[in-house]
């Protein structure tokens, strides 16, 4: 599956329920062994579009968040993320959902540290989520 939203491959409502139809469908599928993530964009994913996340919005925006980091992780089969841009916010989030992840040097960030927000839905649910092992190395 390759993510193209030009040019930051930012997450609204649409493409997070596309990702998680498109997990689902490879998930079906017999001929399927491994799911792929990638971009075609010079960014892996710039996170959460902004413009969509709304108070009006932010029940739909959590629902298709949970339905695409849902599908990944429940959908038996391997989930490898090749970071081949920069993966910020969302996007990290994105990519940590992965069984595996495949990235060059610094390309995963989270801002919303810098300015005192802690990252609300990913960070929280990997760390506990996780291999017990993997748990233990981050403290």
């Amino acid at each position: 599956m390759t993510l193209n939203r030009p040019d930051h491959n930012l997450l609204n409502e649409a493409m997070l329920r596309e990702i998680a139809g498109g997990i689902t469908h490879a998930g079906e599928s017999d001929d399927v062994k491994l799911i792929v993530l990638d971009s075609a964009c010079k960014v892996f994913c710039g996170g959460i579009d902004i413009g969509e996340y709304t108070s009006q919005r932010v029940f739909q925006m959590l629902d298709a968040f949970h339905a695409a980091f849902a599908g990944m992780l429940e959908v038996g089969k391997p989930v490898v993320c090749v970071v081949n841009g920069p993966a910020i916010g969302g996007g990290a989030e994105l990519a940590a959902f992965g069984d595996l992840v495949i990235a060059t040097p610094k390309r995963i960030r989270q801002p919303e540290i810098s300015i005192g927000i802690f990252p609300p839905l990913a960070s929280t649910f990997c760390l506990f989520s996780s291999d017990p092992r993997s748990r233990s190395s981050l403290f």
